[in-house]
Formats: C-alpha cells, structure tokens, sequence
C-alpha cells in the first residue's frame, strides 16, 4: 500500500448499489420512502432518489 503525505491527492471510485443505499436507510434510521420506493419517487417533484447521505457515508470509508 502506498503512503500519503501531505498535500498528496487520490481519486477513490466507488459503485453505489441499490444494496448500499437499503444499508445506510437501515443503518441511519432514515427510510424515507423518497429514498427507497420508486413509486414514491415518482411521485414527488425531483423525480429521482436522494441518497447524499449514503454517498458522504461511501467516501468517509475510503
């Protein structure tokens, strides 16, 4: 494994699946339907799932 030093960048790629967004819902008691149900999604005015709380919990893993 290479070592970091300061001022050092790395890029970090990461698929975020279906099974990583029903985890963090579980994990951080959020779930939302606006999060998991598509039918729910398709009802509101975004039209898509919100999931930043599953990506910022993805990228502090790294």
């Amino acid at each position: 494994m290479k070592e970091f030093k300061v001022g050092d960048e790395i890029q970090v790629i990461k698929e975020i699946t279906e099974e990583n967004i029903k985890a963090f819902s579980l994990l951080s008691g959020d779930v939302n339907p606006i999060h998991l149900d598509n039918k729910e999604v398709n009802k509101s005015i975004i039209k898509r799932k919100l999931h930043m709380e599953c990506i910022w919990l993805l990228c502090s893993q790294q």
